[in-house]
């Protein structure tokens, strides 16, 4: 598996899919969530994500559950949504579950490369360090190398840093 750890625009990525640090309800949310869907075509997004979630007999995601979907208007296969932890509320344990679940999901739908961003960092206020360890936790749980390559792409040079040195 290739990793690569870079600063800046997740949307500029070639890559097959995105991740989009959901929120549970899988509705357009703020911050990258809200770039996602607007860019995606909000509308066409969301009602896609209501009715997945009615054939999952789900009314939200449980924290760490990933879906895919088409991506629509953005020029990737599919985007992977995860359900992000807040840290005040739930704490970091479950973003493990959130990178190594997207991980799994690209694998299962055949894709070979995933952009990801630092997830949990903005709004959720999850400390850089913790995510950039729960996504060490979950590289290290993929037993196997299917030839994926996985590009975080990160808004700074300080967030870059604190990645690239707990993914070496």
């Amino acid at each position: 598996m290739k990793i690569e750890v870079t600063v800046g625009d997740i949307f500029e990525q070639k890559v097959d899919a995105i991740v989009n640090p959901a929120h549970p309800s899988l509705l357009a949310g703020s911050g990258l969530c809200g770039k996602i869907f607007k860019q995606a075509g909000k509308s066409e997004l969301e009602n896609f994500c209501r009715s997945k979630l009615q054939r999952m007999k789900l009314n939200a995601l449980a924290v760490g559950q990933t879906i895919i979907t088409p991506a629509f208007n953005l020029p990737f296969q599919s985007i992977i949504h995860t359900a992000v932890p807040k840290f005040y509320q739930h704490g970091v344990e479950a973003l493990t579950d959130c990178y190594l679940n997207s991980i799994k999901l690209a694998i299962d739908n055949k894709l070979m490369s995933l952009a990801f961003p630092a997830l949990g960092i903005g709004i959720n206020q999850i400390p850089i360090e913790a995510s950039a360890q729960k996504m060490r936790e979950a590289i290290d749980k993929i037993n196997t190398d299917l030839g994926m390559e996985i590009i975080v792409v990160t808004r700074d040079e300080f967030t870059q840093q604190i990645f690239s040195e707990a993914l070496a």
